[in-house]
């Protein structure tokens, strides 16, 4: 299914009021351009609101809208699921009211001190998916909420689009931390540079948790506040500081274990940090690999001792296995 982005455009400053349409029994259908209400009746909800289940919903051209709307003067955030945000900061950093409307440019909170060249880049929407994309050249910041903590809303904060004082105590942890490591970071440098910076950074700072898992053993916050954590948390911590250093970067897994995929010079590469004491350069290095039988390119992760081609199925080895 091929990928659409939305846009989500400036606020306006007009304020006035919401006009309600009225809801149908039905259910949510999607297809490749998007959502549509079904009613019982097999008709589709016309344009305008719909209240199901307890949220507001908007239509525009038949289907589900996401992001900023503007209706009547006022302006309202539908959520990733397409339900209005109430009483909430939105993800940009706006406050919206009771009625979900914005409550006006005063509500706009930067409380960082410090600036990045990659500030109050737009946000995208996959639909497909339904991830907040911050820049499409430089991250892709799909929510990672687990154990109590959003990597999405750490990156925000750091971004400036969203207040720090809308993080929790977790998270307002992890955003001190990562600030400190931007605070004399040097955007000049070159994408190998600055994945091994860092790297450097996470093997400085934390060691394997081989004791018995806690949940914090997945988060950034083990790694960058407690200083012990396991595959998982060193991938996502690997990866909320690449994007805050302007790299692209993913996090790749098997059933054992997690590691990183990051853009260097307009090639993937992996990279585990949780592998204490080995150099960066023993994975960027690396060179991909390509199925000798259909081209089909693949970057082995260090612990990977094979990997089947999912077009040929052909199951190659990991030369540098070990």
């Amino acid at each position: 299914m091929k990928k659409k982005w939305i846009r989500i455009t400036a606020l306006s400053l007009i304020l006035s009021s919401m006009t309600a349409v009225s809801a149908f029994a039905g259910k949510w259908a999607g297809d490749d351009n998007g959502w549509r209400y079904v009613r019982d009746d097999g008709s589709y909800q016309g344009d305008g609101w719909l209240e199901d289940k307890g949220n507001w919903y908007y239509i525009s051209n038949g289907y589900m809208k996401n992001g900023w709307i503007k209706d009547n003067g006022k302006d309202y955030f539908m959520g990733v699921t397409g339900a209005m945000l109430r009483d909430a900061i939105t993800p940009d950093g706006f406050k919206v009211g009771s009625d979900g409307a914005w409550l006006g440019p005063e509500s706009v909170i930067d409380e960082r001190g410090f600036t990045t060249p990659y500030d109050n880049h737009s946000y995208f929407l996959d639909e497909n998916s339904l991830e907040l994309i911050y820049d499409a050249e430089t991250d892709y910041a799909e929510e990672l909420g687990r154990w109590g903590m959003s990597d999405i809303r750490v990156l925000a904060a750091l971004r400036g689009v969203y207040p720090v004082s809308g993080l929790n105590e977790k998270e307002a942890a992890v955003y001190q931390k990562t600030a400190e490591f931007l605070s004399d970071f040097n955007y000049g440098l070159s994408d190998r540079e600055k994945a091994e910076r860092v790297y450097e950074y996470i093997q400085e700072r934390a060691v394997y948790d081989t004791g018995e898992f806690k949940p914090d053993s997945d988060t950034i916050y083990g790694v960058l506040v407690l200083g012990k954590s396991e595959c998982v948390g060193f991938a996502r911590t690997y990866k909320l500081l690449s994007n805050a250093a302007g790299l692209r970067c993913g996090i790749s897994d098997n059933a054992a274990h997690a590691w990183n995929s990051v853009m260097i010079d307009g090639e993937w590469k992996g990279i585990d940090s949780s592998t204490i004491g080995m150099s960066s350069s023993f994975y960027l290095d690396r060179k991909g690999f390509s199925c000798p039988i259909c081209g089909t390119s693949y970057v082995f992760g260090a612990r990977e001792s094979a990997w089947t081609c999912p077009i040929c199925g052909i199951e190659y080895d990991n030369p540098g296995f070990q």
